[in-house]
């Protein structure tokens, strides 16, 4: 099967689209119109920023430093004008938040999945999936460069699998498929590479229009990366000590660092670079050699500059109100909807609700591997789960926090699943508290103390603690409203509030009762590639921590890249889990050999999410609210939806580079 992409535009225009104005002409802006200033003699126009750099003799000409055929972009609503600076604002320094640096938030992938759903050209201009799916052909746009001007080359796709994905001493963020379904990589010339696979690649050309297709995956700048690899450079010992480091490993994983960024200097390809990281900020420039370009021609991205400022979370909203936040999205909460909308037009922002993609705004999932006996057989028990289901009052919850424009529903995939069925959204959804006590009493916890509070199945005292970490879209309300519900069917339950990187720490523990965050990853296509909280090893919600470990052990000696021999007294780690949770990993480890679309696809997606309904591994509350996009009202080209592989708020950053100044 072969896909050959038109270079021209690919984005759907899903707005009303103005006159696009071409280089070197000016018109006066009125509606669905905006005036463009540029700079360009050549074929292609930069901005003004750029023109001086070249003028200087600092950069070549833009038509040089685009590739032979640029990725051509068409607007959301209009050919935008250059120059400006967007100021944002996030609670930590992670690279997810509000045009931060994780792949999402800009357009950097081998592929991109469009938001007609079609796969379509971005990095790679053509891929060709063998009929037997055991390979496939990549090949990259000519003159593709690197931020810093290196080649993008067939090259730092070898490098990256080869230095980094297979190399035992290498550590990075995200491993997993597709590392565990591609077997070699070969280089055919330098634009084209054929990966191999010893079971099947049908789903690599999905995986590349996610963040799995990115920098963080699929490819490294192996020009600048070679000189710390000991693999491509003898010294690179020497090179490590000269920068405070004891060896080649810890230097190499230094600047590979994503979370945070380890290395300001490591070129990408994302529209824009990060110059500055400090304690308080960090500040991202255009990047000179970015491959996109409008349909007028012009380079993008538009906005020169991006300042992402830390701030507490009550900060943050303090920020949208005043107007000195020029776009958020991941971080605004709907608990605030009124507030925003309040300041709107005195503050100069608008109030973007874009259609939400979270299956649930908030889910919970308990441990199934508690090291208290006690509580892990109360926590397997599925009479358990069903009552604390059916103790949340979903509706009052909708009401009360989303103004009923969210959904009640169990925590399940999208509804625009080609699979989907009602009844797993219905699942044990329904505020019956009747049916929730009847359930916890047989769940062993019919016994209470003098305060009314439940008791364990041995007697003992009996306290849920609910730990999470903020998460704008998850107003508090939400988890007060839950510890209300629950304790309305005797529950006794403290809040418990930690820092992101704790959480996801303790995700891993076996002394972690239930875990509480937004539940994603349910659009098809990001189900389809990383199916988290639907079988271990997902940690997010800290289900199975020590089944997780023995299965992804298991997976890593059953694919050949581990033996029994590679482990402690040559037993696999963690813990075996019960054939049901074997099931299920198989399954979904089977369907990613699979076509999306095909019957075998269908029947396995439908046998995992019959199970997960019956089963309640995950308990929702409502979804698929309303994201708000909140935006300087002079900025054109807003998102109008999350594109096809979207799995979270930050997303919506997909097209960033077409965000512009109006005036």
């Amino acid at each position: 099967m072969k896909k050959l992409f038109a270079i021209a535009a690919s984005a759907v225009m899903t707005l009303a689209f103005g006159t696009a104005v071409w280089a070197g002409g000016t018109e006066d802006a009125d509606e669905g119109t905006s005036a463009v200033v540029v700079a360009g003699s050549g074929k292609y126009n930069e901005a003004p920023m750029l023109a001086a750099r070249v003028a200087a003799g600092e950069l070549p000409p833009v038509d040089e430093r685009l590739p032979v055929e640029p990725k051509v972009i068409v607007p959301f609503e209009m050919v935008g004008r250059y120059g400006g600076t967007i100021t944002t604002f996030n609670p930590d320094s992670s690279p997810w938040g509000d045009l931060s640096d994780g792949p999402e938030n800009a357009s950097a992938f081998l592929l991109e999945f469009s938001y007609d759903g079609e796969i379509v050209a971005d990095i790679a201009t053509e891929y060709e999936l063998s009929a037997d799916h055991s390979s496939m052909l990549l090949t990259l746009r000519e003159g593709l460069k690197w931020s810093n001007g290196d080649p993008f080359t067939a090259d730092d796709i070898l490098f990256r699998w080869e230095a980094i994905n297979w190399h035992e001493q290498i550590d990075f963020w995200g491993g997993g498929a597709p590392a565990t379904i591609v077997d070699r990589v070969v280089k055919i010339d330098d634009r084209t590479v054929r990966y191999e696979s010893d079971g099947s690649l049908a789903a690599l050309p999905v995986f590349f229009t996610h963040w799995p297709g990115s920098h963080w995956i699929s490819f490294s700048p192996s020009k600048y990366l070679s000189k710390y690899h000991i693999a491509y450079n003898e010294d690179a010992n020497a090179v490590a000590k000269e920068e405070g480091h004891d060896t080649w490993v810890d230097a190499f994983n230094a600047h590979i660092q994503v979370n945070p960024l380890g290395d300001l200097e490591k070129p990408v390809v994302l529209p824009w670079f990060m110059k500055e990281f400090t304690t308080t900020h960090r500040v991202y420039e255009r990047n000179p050699y970015y491959y996109e370009v409008d349909t007028a021609g012009n380079q993008l991205p538009y906005i020169d500059t991006i300042v992402n400022n830390l701030a507490g979370k009550e900060t943050i909203d303090l920020k949208i109100v005043s107007g000195e936040a020029d776009v958020q999205a991941y971080n605004t909460s709907f608990a605030n909807y009124t507030l925003y909308k309040e300041s709107e037009a005195a503050a100069g922002y608008t109030v973007y609700p874009i259609p939400g993609i979270l299956g649930s705004q908030l889910a919970f999932g308990f441990n199934l591997n508690h090291e208290d006996p006690v509580l892990r057989a109360l926590f397997n028990d599925v009479q358990f789960r069903r009552g604390m289901s059916l103790a949340i009052d979903r509706d009052e919850m909708n009401d009360a926090i989303f103004f009923g424009l969210a959904t009640p529903r169990q925590a399940t995939v999208d509804p625009t699943a080609s699979f989907y069925k009602e009844e797993w959204g219905e699942a044990y959804a329904q505020f019956d508290p009747a049916e929730a006590n009847r359930l916890l009493d047989e769940a062993g916890m019919s016994a209470r103390d003098g305060d009314g509070f439940r008791l364990r199945p041995d007697g003992e005292r009996f306290e849920l603690i609910l730990e999470y970490f903020f998460q704008a879209d998850i107003p508090q309300e939400m988890y007060d409203l839950v510890k209300e519900y629950w304790e309305n069917v005797g529950i006794r339950v403290q809040l418990n509030e930690m820092q992101r990187e704790l959480y996801f720490e303790r995700s891993d523990m076996t002394d972690r009762m239930v875990g509480g965050m937004i539940y994603g990853n349910t659009l098809e296509v990001v189900h389809y590639l990383t199916p988290n909280h639907w079988a271990p090893p997902s940690g997010d919600f800290g289900v199975w921590p020590t089944w997780g470990v023995w299965l992804r052990a298991d997976q890593q000696v059953r694919n050949g890249q581990k033996t029994l021999a590679d482990f402690t007294d040559g037993m696999l780690p963690g813990e075996e889990p019960p054939d049901d949770f074997k099931n299920l990993f198989n399954l979904l480890e089977r369907r990613l050999q699979t076509a999306m679309g095909s019957p075998e696809y269908m029947e396995i997606s439908e046998t995992v999410l019959d199970w997960h309904a019956e089963n309640v591994l995950v308990i929702g509350t409502v979804g698929l609210a309303p994201t708000l996009y909140v935006a300087n009202s002079k900025l054109g080209n807003i998102p109008p939806a999350y594109n096809g592989s979207s799995e979270w708020q930050a997303c919506l950053f997909y097209d960033s580079q077409q965000l512009f100044y109006k005036e």
